[in-house]
């Protein structure tokens, strides 16, 4: 009988941990145009132009390299240049390593990117609050910006104010490219 209590304790306990969803949460401080144009140390206009994920030399994590062409530098890097970004996580055969959070890159996506450099490469500064997509305005024809991932936040992504206080949850609007660009030169010309 007993036998049978401790069997019957190990099923129930092993449904309980594989039916237990997994932890996943990112916690970032939510940062505007102008903070973010103050503390990048690039700011680029361009198109992706390659993206791969590979293993780490350790084997322990997967790091996505993008190769975006440079047509405009706001701050920093130089016109026409290939850069490459690097962010953590990816796919490697059939291998998954998620960043909530992260900024994710699309082949031929025209972005503006606010970027520093980390041990000799790129990163996008505050995850996917650093990538901008420049899209076409259907009816206008115009360019306009948009964080295209802050509108699909995913569950787990929480955003505090520098104070420690929660933000409210990140809006996507529209600006015109123009109008961007000018928020970014006014904070750097301060």
């Amino acid at each position: 009988m007993k036998r049978m209590y401790y069997l019957l304790l190990l099923v129930v306990a092993a449904i309980i941990i594989t039916a237990a969803p997994a932890s996943r949460a990112t916690v970032m401080v939510k940062q505007s145009v102008p903070e973010m144009a103050k503390k990048a140390d690039n700011i680029v206009i361009g198109r992706v132009v390659s993206t791969k994920s590979e293993w780490s030399a350790t084997g322990t994590q997967i790091f996505t390299y993008t190769t975006l062409e440079v047509s405009s530098a706001v701050k920093g890097t130089t016109k026409g240049s290939l850069i490459t970004i690097k962010e953590l996580g990816g796919i490697v055969g059939d291998i998954r390593q998620k960043i909530i959070g992260a900024a994710q890159y699309s082949m031929d996506e025209e972005v503006i990117l606010f970027l520093n450099k980390a041990d000799g490469k790129f990163r996008t500064l505050g995850m996917m609050q650093g990538k901008y997509n420049i899209v076409v305005d259907a009816s206008t024809g115009a360019k306009q910006v948009v964080n295209k991932s802050m509108g699909n936040i995913e569950t787990g992504v929480k955003f505090l104010k520098s104070d420690g206080s929660l933000a409210p949850a990140a809006s996507v609007s529209e600006l015109g490219l123009d109008e961007f660009l000018s928020i970014i030169n006014n904070t750097l010309s301060e």
